[in-house]
């Protein structure tokens, strides 16, 4: 089976959730919007299960399309909500490199020697 590099720990995915729900419900707060006007925006009924997605409690939380669809309702660029701590930006994550290492064949050898004596022909 493929071996998968981990690219982010479970609690660097738990602080990126955590921060885009707080970002979400910082505009929010700031346009003055309740929230049971942004449930109904992106489809939802219930103030609460809402409010458990700001909270980002009982493991709720926002989807892209929630983001864009509140992005609009807030008039806001969909990236407000992606403003992270400085400990989750990617810059800050330590770099993997991955490395190719090319092999010489002999189909290498044979399809060079034909094409020395392809130029050879023409010249």
């Amino acid at each position: 089976m493929l071996q998968l590099p981990q690219i982010i720990t479970k609690q660097e995915e738990e602080m990126f959730l955590a921060a885009v729900a707080k970002n979400v419900k910082e505009i929010r707060k700031s346009r003055e919007i309740s929230q049971l006007e942004a449930a109904l925006s992106i489809g939802m009924t219930s103030q609460g299960s809402y409010a458990n997605m700001e909270n980002y409690t009982n493991d709720k939380r926002f989807n892209i399309i929630h983001l864009f669809k509140l992005s609009k309702l807030f008039g806001v660029d969909i990236r407000e909500f992606f403003v992270l701590p400085e400990i989750l930006v990617p810059s800050s994550f330590p770099t993997q490199k991955l490395e190719v290492n090319l092999v010489e064949n002999e189909f290498d050898d044979v399809y060079i020697t034909k094409l020395k004596n392809l130029k050879e022909l023409k010249s």
